[in-house]
């Protein structure tokens, strides 16, 4: 599928970037690969000004295709940030790295990614 990579900066210094991979999967529809926001600038609307950027680019390439993403069971900081974005727990399960070891984590699905964007609907 076609990828998108969105990259913040402010004060001429990267603050962050996404990567999204549209109609990755046939039932979770696009997957947001990767979302990072610098630890000092958290908490300023980086990361949900990205996520509204990615969504709209997900609904004009994938129309109709939710967005989903996986995140660390133990980060309840972001589980937090994604539902109050209007993202929903729709699962767990466990990644084995390419290294070993097994990690927890869960799945948070926008059923509708226009929803996120700016005025809904």
């Amino acid at each position: 599928g076609s990828q998108y990579v969105v990259v913040a900066e402010t004060s001429g210094q990267i603050a962050g970037f996404a990567c999204v991979y549209a109609a990755e999967h046939p039932e979770w529809g696009s997957l947001l690969d990767n979302i990072h926001v610098a630890q000092s600038l958290h908490r300023k609307g980086i990361g949900a000004l990205m996520l509204r950027n990615v969504a709209s680019w997900c609904v004009s390439v994938a129309p109709g295709c939710p967005l989903y993403l996986w995140v660390l069971q133990n980060n309840a900081r972001a589980q937090a940030f994604y539902q109050r974005l209007g993202a929903v727990n729709a699962g767990e399960d466990v990644w084995v790295p390419p290294g070993g070891g097994a990690v927890a984590r869960y799945r948070f699905v926008w059923e509708r990614p226009r929803f996120l964007l700016a005025g809904g609907g």
